[in-house]
């Protein structure tokens, strides 16, 4: 039995850290029009969740500030969110957790969430 996407469920407020980054920090900053794309899909039992946005991005050394913060634990409070909802996917699913962010400045920001597929009873 195949399972669909819309079976899946996923922590509450899982999206919107990431999209509010996006349009307040990214978007509405640069000069043009902006896009934001999110993507779910399932592969094997895993959700593969994509956001990506074509915004300001982030510097080189913001980036790794926050890398840093996401592993250590220290506060950010530019991505306060960010961290928080990383901290709590790590909790929820420790080592089966696999999140990436890259960015590059004045081009974008995208990050990649995988977790294991978790079915509605």
């Amino acid at each position: 039995m195949s399972t669909n996407i819309d079976n899946i469920t996923v922590m509450k407020l899982l999206f919107q850290p990431f999209i509010e980054n996006a349009i307040y920090h990214g978007i509405k900053e640069k000069e043009g029009n902006g896009k934001l794309r999110i993507r779910c899909y399932l592969k094997s039992d895993e959700i593969h969740i994509q956001i990506v946005d074509n915004g300001k991005g982030i510097t080189r050394e913001q980036l790794t500030t926050l890398r840093n913060s996401l592993h250590t634990g220290n506060d950010n409070y530019q991505h306060i969110g960010v961290i928080n909802t990383f901290r709590r996917l790590k909790l929820l699913y420790g080592d089966q957790l696999s999140f990436s962010i890259k960015s590059k400045y004045l081009i974008g920001t995208a990050i990649w969430i995988t977790i294991p597929a978790t079915t509605l009873s």
